[in-house]
């Protein structure tokens, strides 16, 4: 048992059922099976709501059916009497699932609708079918509760579900010939990898049917702008009002997508000027894209981007968080109840090693107006307005505690990638003052000549010069050093020095027989170009190409400059050519990409050498950093590690001395290269010596980062 999932080769096929333990004797299946499963092995256990059923399951992204609302019919299309409801619909759920290669055993989320009798039963059934398995470690599936009316009248419970199934390549629609035929398909098949969640969309219409065909218009160019067809659906839920429009709404939904090509359909009845809202799940293949990002939150062309929900939300990462439905601890105040939930949603996450900014999809059932104004009200206390699911809110007829919610959530590498990094035995307030640690205590970074051994470094020079800079080190063995080009005598211990303005300008030098411990210097004498109020001493560079609505907003609040969106850039007209700059950043948003240019071409749209500000890494593994991790020089050499960290602050330092460019984060040396390239105006196509420029860069529409402090010094 790991993680609360039994391990099963299932019909050949590697899957994730909860019981059924078969296995395969290929010693290459079981090899390729415990390779496959090391991310489960650190899986939390598993944490059960009152009535026995699990807060959350956790899967690996994994071949998934998704069933259609599955009701209680007979084998000749009736609906079964009142009191064998709950059997036949579970009786019919199996028959849909058997139809996928699955099972009860290996389901991870239920849904269920209906009176609160039926819907007592169904669960009861579900557990003691499964406790037949003679397994007392059965992990049940998440459920999503909803009490009230159902889709069909004289239907006591409704049910949809999605479980673990065998590997398809492509999106596969189920035949179960056991059940009556039906116009949507009964289930389908969700391959494994990347996914889309589409949240509700909702047209006009003069009738129900007109209103169904305008919104999946609007849906297909959703899939269209990802690249995608109405082939990659798996699953439509609807939110009808009235009811009795359903069989109209299935009607249109054949006409649409023609005979044989309807997905799976769940109804929902809702209270709404508007008959009908729809969101899908799709199978969402992308050529290519960076194996860090666990969700793309996404806003299709012509649509707005709202804070407190997202339209679209495509997973990439390697394990889904299924939550089952929470509400409000008591009956009572709205607000109260809404808190309350998010606070048992938030212990939740952390359980699992998630958080609010890894939330994929959300459905929310409100009981009243007071629920949903407070729902929309606290939302941005918890959410990112660049990361919220993709959601669905509905007004329904009856939820005991006025507000029930579900979501899928992702497990989040932020907690892999850990707190912000320094420079070797530097702290927080050392990285506030500028400082910048000059040895990494285990290799020659940022030397030349030298060797590293056991946390010692001896001879050498550093790649960088120095000027008007404190310095504080200690020294395993003294001697003479020279600094700025003067000879400074040395003892063996702690030992400090301030080379003052003008005395001098060079790399340091360790002398024969020198051993140095550590060693840090803070640049002296730095001067603020931070805008003004307005933007004063600083002129935005946009593409004239790019709609006004569309370029960056920079906007400068409390001493602290805010660039949202991009492409697009920030200019001080000020020349620098050999300089030190520091900039402290924080990004507002998951991998936000901004970046500092130097030596521009005054003017241009940000042609300079760039230090880039991204911190992104594979797999949340700060040794293995982002092609354009923050501090890599762009196309030139990337970053050897993440050192910074998104949302928190951290400090940039960039020295250009002629052709020689290095960059610090957080006091790490991350880069440190020679252009060796033929003289050019244009940095990007070579050498450039001559003085230019500083942009700051807003690099794309999903970029919001803060400039907080802004230093520069020059030399000749």
């Amino acid at each position: 048992m790991i993680g609360g999932l039994r391990l099963v080769v299932y019909r050949k096929t590697l899957v994730f059922p909860l019981h059924e333990t078969t296995f395969m004797k290929s010693s290459l299946t079981v090899f390729t099976l415990m390779i496959f499963l090391c991310p489960l092995l650190a899986a939390p256990p598993v944490e059960l709501n009152d009535d026995g059923f699990p807060k959350a399951v956790v899967t690996p992204a994994v071949a998934l059916v998704h069933t259609g609302q599955i009701l209680p019919w007979t084998k000749d299309g009736k609906i079964a009497p009142d009191a064998r409801q709950a059997t036949q619909v579970l009786e019919n759920l199996d028959a849909v699932l058997r139809a996928g290669d699955s099972s009860w055993a290996q389901m991870i989320r239920l849904n269920i609708q209906g009176d609160r009798a039926a819907i007592a039963e169904v669960k009861t059934l579900l557990k003691r079918r499964l406790a037949q398995s003679k397994d007392d470690k059965i992990v049940l599936p998440a459920l999503t509760i909803l009490e009230g009316n159902t889709p069909v009248p004289g239907v006591r419970v409704a049910i949809d579900a999605v479980s673990v199934t065998t590997p398809v390549l492509a999106v596969d629609y189920l035949k179960v010939p056991t059940l009556p035929a039906s116009v949507s398909a009964l289930g389908s098949i969700l391959p494994a990898g990347p996914r889309a969640y589409i949240a509700g969309q909702a047209e006009k219409g003069a009738t129900p049917a007109e209103a169904t065909r305008k919104t999946l218009e609007s849906l297909r160019a959703t899939l269209k702008y990802m690249g995608l067809t109405d082939a990659h659906v798996v699953q439509a839920k609807c939110f009808l009002s009235p009811m009795s429009a359903r069989d109209e709404v299935v009607k249109a939904f054949e006409t649409f997508f023609g005979a044989g090509k309807v997905p799976p359909l769940v109804f929902v009845a809702w209270k709404s000027d508007l008959p009908i809202e729809i969101e899908l799940i799709a199978h969402a293949p992308v050529k290519k894209r960076q194996a860090w990002d666990e969700i793309d939150y996404l806003t299709p062309p012509g649509m707005t981007s709202p804070t407190i929900y997202s339209r679209v939300a495509r997973i990439h990462s390697d394990h889904l968080i299924y939550i089952g439905s929470i509400t409000p601890s008591a009956k009572g105040d709205a607000k109260a109840g809404v808190t309350d939930v998010f606070e048992q949603l938030g212990k939740i996450l952390d359980k699992h090693g998630s958080d609010f900014r890894h939330l994929a999809k959300a459905t929310y059932f409100v009981g009243n107006d007071d629920f949903s104004k407070q729902l929309n009200a606290l939302r941005p206390n918890y959410y990112d307005p660049r990361r919220a699911p993709s959601a669905s809110k509905a007004l329904v007829e009856n939820t005991e505690f006025g507000l029930c919610i579900d979501m899928i959530a992702t497990p989040s590498t932020i907690k892999k990638e850990g707190k912000p990094e320094f420079g070797h035995e530097m702290t927080a307030d050392m990285v506030r003052d500028g400082w910048l640690c000059l040895f990494d205590s285990k290799t020659t970074f940022g030397w030349e000549g030298a060797t590293a051994d056991k946390g010692r470094l001896t001879g050498g020079r550093t790649k960088s010069s120095f000027s008007h800079i404190e310095l504080s080190g200690e020294f395993a063995v003294g001697g003479e050093i020279k600094i700025a080009g003067k000879n400074v005598k040395v003892e063996k211990g702690p030992w400090s020095l301030t080379v003052k303005e003008g005395e001098g300008h060079g790399p340091i030098i360790l002398g024969n027989g020198v051993v140095l411990r550590q060693l840090f210097v803070k640049p002296l004498g730095m001067t603020s170009i931070m805008p003004g109020a307005n933007l004063d001493g600083w002129k935005k560079i946009d593409r004239a190409t790019i709609p006004e609505e569309k370029r960056p907003k920079w906007t400068m609040k409390d001493g602290v400059l805010d660039a949202l969106g991009g492409p697009g850039a920030l200019e001080y007209p000020q020349k620098y050519g050999n300089f030190i700059i520091q900039i402290e950043v924080r990004s507002r948003n998951r991998h936000a990409n901004g970046g500092l240019f130097i030596r521009s071409i005054p003017g241009d749209f940000m042609n300079g050498y760039e230090a880039q500000i991204h911190s992104a890494c594979e797999n949340g593994d700060p040794s293995k950093p982002a092609e354009y991790a923050t501090g890599g020089i762009d196309d030139r050499q990337n970053a050897r590690r993440l050192v910074s960290r998104d949302f928190e602050p951290f400090l940039m330092t960039v020295i250009a001395d002629g052709p020689h460019i290095a960059t610090w984060v957080n006091g790490y040396q991350v880069t440190d290269w020679i252009d060796t390239r033929k003289e050019h105006e244009n940095p990007r196509k070579g050498l450039r010596l001559e003085p230019g420029t500083i942009q700051l860069q807003a690099h794309d529409p999903a970029t919001h980062v803060e400039f907080r402090r802004i230093l520069v010094k020059g030399w000749k």
